[in-house]
């Protein structure tokens, strides 16, 4: 029987316990092997050596020969992975070398062959690269831009959003830095990838890009490896140009309607059910001092001084009825006011919220009611005139008052000196 160069009682093999290892005489036939692979293959070493090869099925088997006789032929190691059906039947995947050992005469005398068990690393860098698989997928897929960079801003790869803000490919943006493929020659100055850079954290703020028009949401994340020192930052970019613009049109319009609120001089006030006040203009009646001018406080105490609700109060009945309420109401101080009481309500037609509009009609009041006292009496006299003379004759002349006694009283020389020196020294 051919003796190979490895002889002995095969100690060397006993010794590695998980890597498998044994020897080939020729393409066909066992050398040596240790225990790991007599494990394997389920039989004692001892029946191995030197006997014709072992192999679970016959596609094994030809993988096996062919390779075997490919190192016998060539005369050159050889690395595979194949996956073997192991004693249990189960199949399991090695990384296979085999190293030829040449005689005197340059001829392969033994192939000594090395079998890693990477079953379970195979099994999860595929778990992994179907993860990863299923994170670029749905990365590519987001609206967001999902950019990696390296610590000093140098882009490695940008998601489909990324590469479409831009306008570029992705050659013209791998390997350049952030900043330069929006035109600048160094970092922005509100740059978060520099503050995720310094703190160590996920760092955001909202800014505008003039070089490309934009309001942009950004976001920077650092990746720090086991010594804690960043190795990458991940940077997530929102176009918000959109939000940004109706942001900036809602406060010029609440400008504007502050500014017009601002002017009227009647009080604008909205209050809550429980009635918090949630804004006023501040103005008329509700003209109070800066220290009162506060907001989610009673109404009842901020414009009246009121521990409780005012008695007169007409926003609780419009709370029952929801149902706006207009009227003219004089308060205890004596002045008046034209009150609008408004409910504002939900879809569900609750009450949400109560809009106030009062306007001070106190001058308006006392001039109408100087009118109507002027226009039954006498200027000069303040007695009552022809005017209410009359009136008071047509109701006093009904039948139920008769009989009816009228006395007319002149005064001596009034048509003369009336006639002299006119009505007016006469009314004196």
């Amino acid at each position: 029987m051919k003796q190979p160069l490895i002889d002995g009682d095969g100690k060397a093999f006993q010794s590695c316990v998980e890597t498998q290892i044994w020897c080939l005489t020729d393409p066909e036939t066992y050398g040596l092997a240790n225990e790991a692979h007599a494990e394997f293959v389920g039989l004692p070493k001892e029946e191995l050596a030197y006997k014709p090869l072992l192999a679970r099925n016959s596609a094994e088997a030809k993988v096996w020969s062919d390779g075997n006789h490919v190192v016998f032929t060539n005369k050159q190691t050889l690395r595979t992975e194949e996956w073997v059906t192991n004693a249990r039947g189960e199949k399991r995947l090695l990384d296979i070398t085999k190293t030829p050992l040449l005689d005197l005469d340059g001829n392969v005398d033994t192939v000594v062959c090395c079998a890693h068990d990477i079953t379970d690393r195979a099994r999860s860098e595929t778990s992994l690269r179907d993860s990863q698989s299923l994170v670029l997928g749905f990365v590519e897929d987001i609206p967001d831009v999902v950019a990696v960079q390296r610590p000093d801003h140098t882009i490695e790869r940008y998601n489909e959003a990324g590469y479409q803000l831009l306008e570029r490919r992705p050659e013209e943006v791998i390997g350049k830095k952030c900043y330069e493929l929006i035109g600048r020659s160094h970092e922005c100055e509100e740059c978060v990838t520099r503050l995720a850079l310094q703190n160590k954290r996920l760092e955001c703020s909202e800014k505008y890009v003039p070089e490309i028009g934009l309001f942009l949401d950004c976001s920077s994340k650092p990746i720090l490896d086991d010594d804690g020192h960043v190795v990458k930052v991940v940077q997530q970019i929102r176009d918000i140009t959109g939000r940004k613009t109706m942001e900036n049109a809602l406060r010029e319009s609440e400008d504007r309607f502050q500014s017009v609120l601002d002017v009227i001089p009647d009080l604008i006030s909205i209050h809550t059910p429980a009635m918090d006040i949630v804004y006023s203009n501040w103005n008329g009646f509700g003209a109070v001092g800066e220290d009162k001018q506060v907001l989610e406080t009673k109404c009842y105490r901020t414009y009246r001084g009121l521990d409780d609700i005012c008695p007169d109060c007409r926003a609780t009945g419009v709370l029952q009825t929801k149902e706006p309420f207009k009227g003219e109401a004089e308060l205890p101080d004596g002045r008046w006011v034209d009150l609008r009481v408004i409910p504002l309500k939900d879809q569900n037609e609750n009450v949400k919220l109560i809009v106030d509009c009062v306007r001070d009609i106190t001058e308006r009041k006392q001039a109408e009611q100087e009118a109507a006292f002027l226009s039954y009496h006498d200027g000069l006299t303040e007695l009552y005139n022809r005017r209410f003379f009359d009136e008071e004759l047509q109701r006093l002349d009904v039948s139920r008052n008769l009989p009816l006694t009228l006395l007319m009283l002149d005064v001596n020389g009034l048509k003369l000196t009336n006639d002299a020196f006119g009505h007016r020294v006469g009314d004196e």
